[in-house]
């Protein structure tokens, strides 16, 4: 059995002979993340974290980091000021360079790893870009005021961006030769389930609707980054066969999770991606007992082992390979086969 084959069974709720393992960091600083059209060598040293990350762990799928060009660029938005100003935001061309360098980037990762791997693209909801743009400016720090005050001006801002992410999440499974979007999702807790069924969830389900209709695996992220906490009832019927959210944030286990999401065939996680935590600070023990009590609890069936979110850059890579010998450890002690 290949890697890719291994994988995707675990991704369809398949049982597995040893439970897959994915982690993953960002190679660039937040303050540069989406600074790569101006700044190409923040490309390159993307590429070349890539690079090393396949050669000192030898990811069992792969999570892109899209450091450089996570976001639309800044230079492709008006000024904004207030509310109303999001009416002025306008789609990009299809063919705009950011999009183009976001493909290209694509197919050197793939390159990189080659084709016995699944690779998922970070496509980011076209709310978090609007967020992204927003934090910060003045008079718009709390970011649901621009929703209320001028809720006209914010959909033709999300309308705009759904269309970027559209042609992005298109582009990438297809020129770019992914298996697949990994999904940024996160409300706060601070918009109701109207508001957000309303004026948000329409565009995050069509692109994962997309997404499905072009590739059948694709995961639903909902970011509990830095203590992030999210209200989870609006993303129960998600289109989305993996979700990945924050354990460590919120009573949803991973059992009652693969229950709640009800398209939900695998869930990611297990390790809090904290700074100071087990998997970026722990004993080689201790990282390798939690492993086997995560498998023990969760079985071989629809669980892959990671962690909430992004892990700290500078977690030490053996921190990510005891986890890997414990679960090969574990798997040959209970006599299941090699993969």
């Amino acid at each position: 059995m290949t890697k890719r084959e291994w994988v995707t069974k675990a991704f369809n709720g398949e049982k597995v002979d040893k439970v897959p393992v994915g982690f993953w960091f960002h190679f660039l600083d937040n303050e540069v993340i989406s600074d790569g059209m101006k700044d190409p060598s923040l490309i390159e040293q993307n590429l070349e974290g890539h690079r090393r990350f396949r050669d000192e762990f030898d990811p069992d799928f792969v999570k892109l980091m899209s450091d450089g060009l996570f976001y639309r660029p800044d230079y492709t938005y008006p000024e904004l000021k207030t509310s109303s100003d999001l009416a002025k935001v306008e789609a990009l061309p299809r063919d705009h360079e950011w999009l183009n360098a976001c493909v290209e980037h694509a197919k050197k990762v793939r390159e990189i790893f080659g084709n016995d791997i699944l690779i998922f693209y970070n496509v980011p909801s076209p709310f978090h870009h609007i967020l992204k743009q927003l934090t910060g400016t003045s008079g718009m720090k709390e970011y649901p005021k621009c929703l209320a005050e001028d809720p006209e001006s914010f959909m033709k801002a999300n309308d705009a961006l759904l269309s970027d992410m559209l042609n992005l999440t298109e582009r990438v499974l297809t020129e770019g030769q992914m298996d697949g979007i990994y999904f940024g999702l996160h409300n706060d807790n601070v918009f109701t389930d109207e508001q957000y069924n309303k004026y948000i969830a329409p565009s995050e389900i069509k692109i994962l609707e997309l997404a499905n209709s072009i590739k059948p695996i694709n995961i639903a992220h909902v970011c509990g980054y830095r203590g992030r906490v999210n209200n989870f009832d609006v993303y129960k019927d998600y289109p989305a066969k993996v979700f990945n959210w924050s354990l460590h944030t919120t009573d949803l286990t991973i059992a009652e999770g693969k229950k709640f999401f009800t398209n939900c065939t695998c869930v990611i996680g297990g390790y809090d991606q904290s700074p100071g935590s087990l998997i970026h600070a722990g004993s080689k023990k201790d990282i390798q007992n939690f492993c086997i009590e995560l498998i023990k609890e969760n079985g071989q069936e629809g669980f892959v082992i990671g962690a909430d979110c992004t892990i700290p850059s500078d977690t030490p890579i053996e921190n990510l390979i005891y986890v890997k010998e414990a679960r090969d450890a574990f798997s040959e002690r209970e006599g299941w086969k090699r993969i």
